[in-house]
């Protein structure tokens, strides 16, 4: 039995409701499973993924580092706010979660997969041997052979292996007093800082980066912050813009006061930081804080709340970052591009195809499936009535 702790019922903010929230009227007009905010940040985040790969902008490479924390970390806190109350009350059904996921991920990964073999097998960029631990989505538990196959398939990989421990790893945050989840956050974070310290500069893509076990510490700090923001919830403190504009300052000078640590520590390992979880992990708890339970966003999250753009490039993110990997080697390859030189006319051309490709393998591929899942559960539940 996991220790229950004295804290609301409820778990999301729509549910927070039926309790008698104080927040109830702000809450009632933004809560849902879907918080915008956080969305267009997923959908600005797969912007700058695609940029670096695709335009191959090494300026970007801190903002990389940070969006992969960042889709970690969300995955945490979206699962927690999606399924918490299941695992707390009992009803949470493990083969029906991990089916859910399988069908939203694997029809698009595969998809994305084959289509990637039957552009690069012929030309001789990869082979079906060195493809074999993408087929079973075991990259990054393999060092070195992280990038095998369709090389972004390593995030697949590591997310798969967090779905099939994440109901453990609640309990286990959702187990502990608040006292005792501090240290053992603090231990961990010791643990992961000490372990980057020590690994070779040149073997962070290996054992940091596109590691499994190493990246379920991301989603582990998601799930923390899920629990605080239901901690911060029940305690509604005075002034809380004042608060909250205060801690986005207060986030922006501690990363770039981290940051400029971690250089100096770790030289070469930019990509991968520690120091990410702080702002991050603020960053998502002061948008989901800012939009559900106030009645008015405050200044970024306003903003992002209110881009259309990208909303809709984060509802479509997953299609984006599956299929840019295929698009960018062909458009690198294909004889329309052969003797061009990698122009802003040409990127922009590749970034609108993508854009396309990605709307419509959400609408045929991906969506048409979450629409069947859908269904089907509708079905269930009005059959068990």
């Amino acid at each position: 039995m996991v220790n229950r702790l004295s804290r609301p019922k409820s778990l999301s903010p729509s549910e927070r409701i039926a309790d008698g929230s104080p927040s109830a009227d702000a809450a009632a007009r933004r809560s849902g499973r879907t918080i915008r905010s956080l969305e267009a940040l997923r959908g600005l985040s797969i912007a700058v993924v695609f940029l670096f790969h695709t335009v191959k902008c090494p300026n970007l490479l801190l903002l990389v580092g940070m969006v992969v924390t960042y889709f970690f970390m969300l995955s945490g806190f979206a699962l927690s706010m999606t399924y918490g109350r299941a695992i707390d009350d009992g009803s949470f059904l493990y083969k029906n979660f991990i089916r859910r996921r399988i069908l939203r991920i694997c029809p698009l990964y595969y998809f994305s997969l084959l289509v990637f073999l039957y552009v690069m097998l012929p030309i001789g960029w990869t082979t079906v041997s060195d493809s074999l631990p993408a087929f079973f989505m075991v990259q990054s538990l393999i060092p070195g052979r992280n990038f095998s196959g369709i090389a972004i398939g390593w995030f697949v990989s590591a997310l798969m292996l967090f779905y099939l421990l994440f109901p453990a790893m609640y309990r286990l945050v959702f187990g502990m007093s608040m006292r005792k989840l501090a240290v053992f956050a603090a231990v961990l974070t010791a643990i992961s800082a000490l372990y980057t310290v020590l690994i070779p500069a040149r073997a962070t893509n290996a054992w940091l980066y596109a590691f499994g076990p190493a990246r379920l510490v991301d989603c582990f700090a998601g799930i923390v912050v899920w629990r605080l923001y239901l901690r911060a919830a029940d305690r509604p403190a005075p002034s809380l813009e004042r608060r909250m504009r205060g801690l986005a300052a207060a986030l922006t000078l501690g990363l770039l006061a981290a940051y400029a640590l971690w250089m100096l520590l770790c030289p070469g390992k930019e990509i991968f930081a520690v120091c990410y979880f702080l702002p991050v992990g603020g960053l998502i708890f002061l948008c989901a804080y800012s939009e559900t339970l106030m009645s008015r966003p405050v200044g970024l999250v306003r903003a992002l709340a209110a881009s259309p753009v990208l909303t809709a490039l984060g509802a479509i993110s997953f299609e984006i970052y599956f299929l840019h990997a295929v698009v960018r080697c062909k458009y690198r390859t294909t004889l329309f591009f052969r003797g061009w030189e990698l122009d802003l006319f040409a990127d922009l051309l590749v970034c609108v195809a993508l854009t396309l490709l990605a709307v419509l393998c959400w609408r045929k591929v991906s969506g048409a499936v979450a629409t069947a899942i859908s269904g089907i559960y509708k079905k269930k539940c009005a059959t068990s009535r």
